[in-house]
């Protein structure tokens, strides 16, 4: 029988009855019931949270036959009631138009009304009819309600580029979720999920005794796989894969490692792989980018132009504890929420300085994420990235550094400037090129930017195949000062005993044309 990946699968009977594989994250549930009965938990889309939601949701309705096995069905003194749950689902709308978030709920409670056969006449808008709903639940049921939110902050992302109608949505929902808090002795468990943190603290000022467990240890594998998680339920997935690339079992491994694993949910949290990703690529056999394909969120973008962000600053940050955590104004710091959305994790945490060192998780995020950095660079398509990357590469691997050369030169004169002041040229140039060589990392054994030597930085080393490429970039000069200093300062040296054939690449990067204007090729003696 064919395994059944559940790709896109959210919803826990579906997923359990269907005869799909499940990675059991029911242990989790044990935790939320012996703890505090107001949670909130951020991860990056396709990460698993609805599933989750949704498992806790057949957990209350009492469904044991669905947990049959799972670690949850031994949990003691569990007497498996079925309790009256509220499931806000914000998470697959776009609130972009207006009114319709008020659409979206008064249909959500509507539904629930419906289902209990309650009724909150005269509530006289959707503040009122939300706490009404809850306590009538109670009193009909005798049970504590259940709620769970999933993806609180949708409407606010959505419109993260409208101030009105953001400031709106986040004024409307601060008061929405507040009618929470002057309720709990009705409340069983509420469980709210999210991307992001963005607009936490004024969203929530009037429900402040949310606990937050993003960043718990206890919590850091609540969502997406750990490496036991993967080998334990998808043995054959991964030898299928093996077989399919022609390489062995630990290669096969390290390939889904390279490319999906990486992400950390806290100072001590496990390597955690993209579950998205992993599912799609043992249930295809090939390694490809798959979350990122879904698309990156372009309110992300337009934080980094808007805010002038140097990218190259991004692998590599250190933030202190209170920004990642959110408290601070994410508009003017957009690292925070690349943290929550996916594209940098958790690299290191220096206790002295309460602060965390972030980067890309893998391969898949950073390389993908820098494609979609491209279009607000290279507003001119008249030299496109795969025809760039097709004649650069095939330059570099055959020896023929000219025709690498061309493609870059053609490559640079796509690039639009005209929207970048004559003093800020020269850094967006620089980060064309950190963007380049990001995208050109697959296709060579390895690439170095600013890459230290005893004496001084040379700006690009290439090492593809039996050849090694050092580049010099200059500014407002000559190609023949860039080829002299690799040569003074003596940046080919430590390549003199090395079997390969060295190049030495010299570029000048006109300002006043804002391209590169000349280059120029010779062979290390």
């Amino acid at each position: 029988m064919a395994v059944k990946y559940p790709i896109g699968k959210q919803d826990f009977k579906n997923l359990r009855e269907g005869g799909f594989i499940y990675v059991d994250k029911t242990q989790y549930i044990t935790h939320l019931l012996e703890g505090a009965n107001y949670y909130f938990l951020a991860r990056p889309r396709r990460f698993g949270k609805s599933l989750f939601v949704s498992t806790l949701e057949y957990f209350f309705r009492g469904e044991r036959q669905l947990f049959t096995g799972l670690a949850i069905d031994s949990y003691p003194d569990w007497e498996w009631d079925e309790y009256p749950i509220i499931h806000i689902d914000l998470s697959g709308s776009n609130y972009t138009r207006e009114g319709f978030l008020e659409t979206m709920l008064t249909r959500i409670l509507d539904g629930v009304e419906l289902q209990y056969g309650v009724s909150t006449d005269g509530a006289m808008n959707l503040n009122d009819r939300f706490a009404r709903l809850i306590t009538a639940l109670f009193q009909k049921t005798g049970k504590q309600v259940v709620v769970l939110i999933d993806e609180y902050e949708k409407p606010v992302t959505d419109n993260i580029d409208n101030t009105e109608k953001r400031d709106q949505y986040q004024e409307f929902l601060r008061g929405f979720y507040g009618v929470l808090k002057s309720l709990d002795k009705y409340l069983k468990l509420v469980f709210l999920t999210g991307v992001t943190k963005f607009g936490k603290m004024s969203i929530f000022s009037a429900l402040n005794n949310l606990n937050d467990i993003s960043l718990d240890k206890e919590y850091g594998a609540i969502c997406g796989l750990t490496e036991e998680e993967l080998l334990k339920n998808f043995g054959e997935g991964i030898e299928t894969l093996a077989i399919t690339e022609g390489i062995g079992l630990e290669e096969a491994i390290g390939l889904l490692k390279e490319n999906y694993d990486g992400y950390h949910f806290g100072r001590n949290c496990p390597d955690i792989y993209n579950p998205f990703s992993i599912l799609s690529a043992l249930s295809k056999s090939e390694i490809n980018p798959y979350w990122s394909v879904t698309g990156t969120p372009s309110f992300l973008i337009h934080l980094l132009i808007a805010n002038r962000y140097n990218i190259e600053n991004l692998e590599g940050i250190r933030i202190s504890e209170g920004k990642l955590l959110g408290a601070g104004n994410q508009l003017d710091d957009p690292v925070p929420l690349f943290f929550q959305t996916g594209y940098l994790t958790i690299k290191k945490y220096d206790r002295t300085s309460r602060s965390y060192t972030l980067g890309f998780p893998n391969k898949e995020v950073e390389i993908s994420f820098m494609e979609s950095l491209l279009p607000y660079y290279q507003k001119r398509q008249s030299y496109g990235k795969e025809t760039f990357l097709n004649d650069f590469t095939e330059g570099l691997q055959s020896g023929r550094p000219e025709l690498a050369m061309k493609a870059l030169v053609g490559f640079s004169a796509s690039i639009s400037y005209e929207i970048v002041p004559k003093a800020e040229i020269e850094r967006h140039f620089q980060s064309m090129i950190f963007i380049f060589s990001r995208l050109v990392m697959p296709y060579v054994n390895e690439i170095k930017t600013e890459d230290r030597t005893s004496d001084g930085r040379i700006d690009l080393i290439i090492k593809v195949g039996d050849y090694i490429y050092l580049i010099e970039i200059k500014r407002d000069s000559t190609a023949e000062a860039a080829i002299k200093q690799i040569k003074e300062k003596g940046y080919d040296l430590q390549f003199k005993t090395d079997r390969r054939k060295v190049f030495l690449i010299g570029m000048n990067f006109s300002t006043e044309k804002r391209r590169l204007e000349d280059y120029l090729i010779e062979r290390a003696e």
